[in-house]
């Protein structure tokens, strides 16, 4: 089987790694693989290093220009013709919706949603015009993918397509070697990894943890790593004086992972999200989780693995750190119980396996 995937950017993210995984795998299977993207980016790096072939569309982004968007779909309609795919798997909005307009299900086309751009949470102009945009590139859709049971749900209400169309599979990850030292003693290690920017919502997080105690704040080491829109804004956040706040900016991937398993609680504060693999990278080292109880976060976070607070909530969330911060025990058990949750439940291989088997359905079609 011939597949060509295609994702908006190449830039290192949830998308992007599951995309990486799946062609990892079908590779390994002995399938035909191909990415095309936006290129320069960690995908396009780690196609080139494992031998994929990489296509670039420079004409593919978030841009509402109509003209870029034609040109990304006359782009993608001429690999189609030379490269021949079985099957076609679009991932992220932009590319989603202009594959498709342009293949209209002339090669069965599929569509995995990490996140609606309708969601809960999203500004309401945005979510109207998505839900417009999905609906009709929908008609050229053979099937869907979720990321969630709560993104499956919601595509079904708001009459994405019928409920025997959409599946949801949830993301994987690769299990990680090790946890890293977590030392019982010194400060508590928390760690935010995402985009900088208004989804994610990282002011929350920096204005809670500035108002908390002293005696409670100075207990905490907080590391913030992404990049984005927000970054300037939000070093100027930090309260000149406190200094177990460091906001990074992006770090090398390998970086990311060992801070992940230096630390102790992993906090996310996102307004709106699909199923974010950060959260599960972070669940398989034994880290702790605070987040925002929205989209599919608590398919992944149980009680039993974090606290979930509410969208935006500010004292929710530093009631949940200041109760984190007295109780180091209640982090080491929802730390162990992430870890197993993490890798028993959501296996790569798992994820990949169910996505094969919608690629045969489709094509049986």
């Amino acid at each position: 089987m011939n597949v060509l995937f295609v994702i908006t950017k190449s830039e290192l993210g949830g998308a992007q790694t599951h995309v990486y995984q799946l062609s990892k795998y079908l590779r390994g299977k002995g399938h035909e693989v191909h990415i095309t993207a936006f290129p320069g980016g960690w995908l396009h790096v780690q196609a080139d290093k494992a031998g994929i072939p990489f296509h670039s569309n420079t004409a593919l982004s978030n841009s509402l220009n109509p003209l870029k968007g034609l040109s990304a779909a006359r782009g993608v309609a001429a690999l189609v013709r030379r490269i021949r795919p079985d099957v076609i798997h679009c991932h992220s909005s932009a590319a989603g919706f202009w594959t498709r307009i342009a293949i209209r299900n002339s090669v069965p086309t599929l569509y995995t949603a990490h996140g609606w751009g309708f969601t809960p949470g999203t500004p309401l102009l945005r979510g109207t015009v998505m839900l417009v945009v999905e609906r009709i590139a929908a008609r050229f859709t053979k099937a869907f993918i979720c990321v969630s049971e709560f993104d499956r749900k919601l595509a079904i209400e708001r009459g994405i397509n019928s409920a025997e169309s959409i599946t949801t599979i949830h993301n994987g990850i690769e299990v990680q070697k090790g946890e890293g030292s977590k030392s019982n003693r010194g400060p508590l290690k928390a760690v935010f990894v995402g985009r900088l920017s208004g989804q994610k919502e990282p002011e929350l997080l920096i204005r809670a943890l500035s108002e908390l105690p002293r005696h409670i704040r100075d207990l905490y080491e907080l590391q913030v790593i992404g990049e984005g829109p927000m970054l300037s804004d939000i070093r100027a956040l930090v309260p000149e004086g406190i200094t177990n706040i460091r906001i990074h900016g992006a770090i090398a991937r390998e970086e990311v992972l060992r801070t992940l398993s230096e630390s102790h609680l992993f906090i996310l504060t996102s307004r709106y999200e699909g199923f974010p693999i950060s959260i599960l990278e972070a669940m398989s080292m034994g880290l702790a989780v605070i987040a925002s109880d929205v989209g599919g976060i608590r398919e992944a976070v149980t009680p039993e693995c974090g606290i979930l607070i509410g969208r935006g909530d500010k004292e929710a969330l530093k009631r949940a750190l200041t109760r984190l911060a007295e109780d180091r025990a209640a982090i080491e058990r929802y730390g162990a119980a992430a870890r197993e949750r993490a890798r028993t439940e959501f296996s790569v291989t798992a994820m990949c396996e169910k996505t094969l088997a919608v690629y045969d359905s489709i094509r049986a079609r």
